[in-house]
């Protein structure tokens, strides 16, 4: 899936559930409202079997996995990481104005988590560090 042009895979490992504001913050430490997602781990997840040998995860009262940034009701941005000589990569640069990709091994990775159709795809976006920023 893209995301606003971010390629997202479908993750295995997370779930979701609405938000409570009496226990759920975003990544500032503010509650949440209640229309808002909230990333959980299945394996912290209740599994339940239905008839038909389908299994399903109850994420109702479930502690969230990580505060996120929202950037809608569906979505939101996680904790940047700053990446010191990592895999190399592509990273879109902008200097006078222009905006040119470059191939970086040090560059900031801010991960990104959308909820569609009932399932958590994962992606990134990646971007220059600045000179100073630690």
């Amino acid at each position: 899936m893209i995301h606003n042009g971010i390629r997202c895979k479908r993750s295995k490992a997370y779930g979701w559930r609405e938000g409570n504001p009496a226990t759920d913050v975003d990544l500032r430490g503010n509650s949440i409202q209640s229309n808002y997602i909230v990333i959980v781990r299945i394996k912290d997840c209740p599994i339940e079997t239905k008839p038909n040998g389908r299994q399903i995860y109850k994420p109702e009262g479930i502690k969230q996995a990580f505060p996120i940034s929202y950037g809608g009701t569906h979505y939101g941005y996680a904790k940047p990481k700053i990446v010191r000589n990592g895999q190399g990569r592509q990273v879109r640069v902008v200097r006078d104005g222009k905006s040119e990709y470059e191939w970086l091994n040090t560059y900031v990775k801010t991960p990104i988590y959308v909820v569609r159709d009932g399932a958590v795809y994962v992606g990134a976006w990646y971007r220059e560090l600045k000179a100073g920023e630690k």
